[in-house]
């Protein structure tokens, strides 16, 4: 489906006597389908809204970084939307940290007096009827099925076309050069620390992608193999481990017999590491678990990075790659993913957290599609800024030989909603720039970013061609 921030593909907007969804409030507040200038708190203060917020999916309140002036105040936080007032204490979300920054509770049904914040019943605020209101917000979703171009993407030449989606994987790939390059020059950092950040951000992408990148900078990449240069292999994999959990605010207090042992030892390192570098630990709620597959969990992603790093200590990071890279053998490509997968381990083989009661099966940490993402979006990337600072042609040569050339291991929904919109589905085999391609793409075609696109301007011209054909052959009839 094209992008559109609605919970589900097919929403069922429905409305009844007793109640509507959550999700249609929220489409409602997205949309802004509101009177404006007449919204009012329940208690009579006059509401502007700056910054509806941004709509989060995962767990926690419905808009994040929203701006709300009520009264003469201006607010900045989150805002929670439900059905009635009394929905907030159904849910009990007074018992959890993450609705603390909550701003404006937004409601449809004012029904009751004790107010803990400041409240909007938007019900009688709607600038429509209810009905006219959710025929709307069903038409958006409807018009948002395809990209603007669909019914004539057929009508083009697939040489074309083709051209087209491997410019925009090269716009994409420069895109993520220049992001790192930026962030080389702001931090006045080295490569390495680059490249140890740029993973991070793809081990937690995409729900984790914020608490990862904060991880990253309590606990820097030269500090962290610093902390085991003089361990042997088991404690420097146990300190890494425990520096990791313990930045990340991730090492709880256990019952189980079993794995008590292990968590202390990880507490004792994490103490050590503490003392020594004054690193103040994140909050557990800043991780997202919620809605993420098990094996997706931050705590597996980082067992695995921490097993990785181990394994690499002997020689910076960066340079695995650049040898990788530097090899004449045409298997660099399957020679990074395999180093980028990790096997589970230890406590790992069974468990997705500390103490979950052993349900988990054997499996990779790091399984082939993450290690691919983090190739494409940070080993690739960094590398090419090495060949560009050190005027390595050849290197740099190699990085792009293997972005144009190697097969994509990205399996994901807006590769698959392009290929059909595209009519590609015969498709089997993406390189990695067909694929990025794709993706940036879709991002260009979700902003209806149609003015600077070559698709566009040629199915006006072709249009213009076959209008004056058509008045020539008029012209000519009337002679």
């Amino acid at each position: 489906m094209f992008h559109y921030p609605l919970h589900t593909d097919s929403p069922t907007v429905r409305e009844n006597l007793d109640r509507i969804s959550e999700q249609i409030i929220q489409a409602i507040w997205f949309h802004l389908f509101l009177k404006m200038d007449e919204l009012k708190t329940t208690d009579k203060k006059q509401v502007r809204i700056l910054d509806r917020g941004i709509w989060n999916k995962d767990a926690g309140p419905d808009f994040i970084q929203a701006k709300i002036r009520i009264g003469n105040e201006v607010l900045t936080g989150d805002v929670e939307l439900h059905w009635k007032t009394s929905d907030w204490d159904h849910h009990r979300h007074s018992e959890n940290v993450s609705y603390k920054k909550v701003i404006l509770h937004v409601v449809f049904v004012d029904d009751t007096k004790d107010k803990r914040m400041p409240t909007l019943a938007i019900g009688q605020y709607l600038n429509d009827s209810l009905t006219a209101v959710i025929q709307k917000i069903q038409s958006i979703q409807d018009d948002r099925k395809n990209i603007f171009c669909y019914d004539t993407v057929p009508t083009l030449e697939a040489g074309f076309l083709h051209q087209w989606i491997l410019e925009n994987g090269r716009q994409r790939f420069e895109a993520k050069c220049n992001k790192f390059e930026e962030q080389f020059v702001r931090q006045k950092t080295d490569l390495n620390e680059l490249l140890y950040q740029g993973i991070m951000d793809a081990l937690g992408f995409s729900k984790n992608r914020e608490p990862f990148q904060r991880l990253a900078q309590k606990v820097p990449y030269q500090t962290l193999m610093n902390s085991i240069a003089s361990d042997e292999e088991a404690t420097a994999l146990m300190r890494i481990q425990a520096i990791f959990l313990g930045a990340g605010g991730l090492l709880t207090e256990v019952k189980s017999l079993q794995v008590v042992p292990f968590v202390q030892r990880l507490e004792n390192l994490w103490s050590e590491f503490q003392l020594q570098h004054k690193v103040e630990p994140m909050s557990s709620t800043e991780w997202k678990f919620f809605r993420l597959r098990p094996d997706n969990f931050p705590t597996l992603r980082l067992a695995g990075f921490s097993k990785l790093l181990v394994q690499n200590r002997n020689r910076p990071l960066l340079k695995t790659f650049i040898l990788t890279f530097e090899k004449s053998s045409s298997n660099a490509f399957e020679d990074c993913i395999s180093f980028l997968t990790v096997n589970s381990f230890g406590h790992w083989s069974e468990h997705y957290l500390l103490e979950d009661g052993g349900k988990r099966k054997q499996g990779d940490l790091i399984g082939r599609q993450r290690a691919f993402e983090i190739w494409v979006n940070a080993v690739l990337p960094v590398v090419a800024l090495h060949a560009k600072f050190s005027s390595k042609k050849t290197l740099h040569g190699k990085v792009l030989q293997l972005y144009n050339t190697s097969t994509s291991l990205e399996r994901n929904s807006i590769l698959s909603y392009m290929k059909k919109q595209l009519r590609l589905d015969v498709v089997n085999r993406l390189t990695v720039q067909f694929a990025q391609g794709l993706i940036h793409l879709h991002k260009r075609c979700s902003a209806y970013a149609c003015a600077d696109c070559p698709v566009l301007t040629r199915v006006w011209t072709e249009e213009r061609h076959d209008l004056m054909r058509l008045e020539n052959e008029e012209r000519y009839k009337n002679e």
